[in-house]
């Protein structure tokens, strides 16, 4: 499979997609996400809201519930039932960052930017 680029030449190429009725975990995920290419790029992708059953090219961050194509992705579905896991795949153009809460969406995407971008995620130490 060719390799896919968010931003080329200045430019975005690639939206961050989330449903409308997303909670403020994966609102949060497409922000930071975005600020992270930001950070790389210089260039922040758009954060674009769907309506729930829409599907547009880019990278979609969504719970298995509210998006109509995951029914291509049932044995994810079935295997991360009742946790915060979460399934990163790729179609054409797009990637999709499932899971079945939105604990898992935001999981999944900022695993997404650490594994394809050399960010590393880090926090304080606990007694902060």
């Amino acid at each position: 499979m060719n390799g896919m680029y968010i931003v080329e030449k200045g430019k975005s190429l690639l939206p961050i997609n989330i449903y409308e009725n997303s909670g403020i975990a994966i609102s949060e995920a497409a922000a930071s996400f975005a600020d992270g290419i930001r950070r790389i790029t210089g260039v922040a992708p758009t954060v674009v809201i769907l309506k729930k059953g829409e599907m547009e090219k880019g990278i979609t961050l969504a719970r298995f519930a509210d998006a109509a194509f995951a029914v291509s992705y049932m044995n994810d579905s079935k295997y991360l039932a009742d946790s915060d896991g979460f399934a990163v795949r790729r179609r054409g153009d797009s990637v999709y960052v499932l899971a079945h809460s939105d604990s898992g969406v935001y999981f999944g995407a900022h695993d997404l930017l650490e594994k394809n971008a050399d960010i590393v995620w880090s926090r304080g130490a606990s007694d902060y």
